[in-house]
């Protein structure tokens, strides 16, 4: 139940979708590694006060060289996993940008984000369903049909770009497949 409302919380929260952009340069792999490397320093450095947040003693208590041990083991292993994702990022940038241009993966990328359009449309549903009861506030319900109706809207938009992908794909491959005579 708790897990469901922070799902419901993060849709509720997030800014609406934004049909898919192929042309914009936002995921160029260094920016994306430069960004990655600034929000690294800021974590290691701290950014008012100086300190080295991952280094920070949480707990006082009589055994605290376990505690500092066991700390520095898992900050080790997420060390590990950090830096293994940064240096793969930009190979799967260079990927996206290989096809980018392939009007088969926009159209599958178009089926992805629809997908997951329609899973957080009848999670709010579905939410709303079985809390009806429990929920007496009618601003509740307004935000959630609000963000559904969105959620509409935006899956509409995408519908209409995988018609126009297809089209053009159809078009590229027989000039003549839409004439009627």
């Amino acid at each position: 139940m708790r897990r469901m409302n922070v799902k419901i919380a993060k849709i509720l929260n997030q800014k609406s979708s934004q049909i898919p952009n192929f042309n914009n340069n936002d995921d160029d792999p260094s920016k994306i590694t430069r960004r990655f490397d600034e929000l690294r320093k800021k974590a290691i450095k701290g950014i008012d006060t100086g300190k080295n947040y991952l280094r920070l003693e949480y707990f006082s208590d009589d055994n605290i060289t376990e505690i500092s041990i066991e700390k520095n083991k898992t900050l080790a292993l997420m060390e590990h996993y950090i830096y293994e994702t940064r240096y793969k990022l930009p190979y799967a940038q260079l990927l996206r940008k290989k096809y980018r241009d392939n009007i088969k993966y926009k159209i599958g990328f178009c089926f992805a984000l629809l997908r997951q359009l329609k899973q957080q449309q009848m999670m709010i549903y579905t939410t709303l369903v079985n809390q009806y009861l429990r929920t007496t506030t009618l601003h509740f319900h307004i935000k959630m049909y609000e963000k559904v109706v969105r959620l509409d809207i935006d899956i509409k938009d995408v519908i209409l770009l995988v018609r126009r992908y297809e089209r053009a794909r159809k078009l590229a491959l027989n000039p003549n497949y839409y004439d009627d005579s």
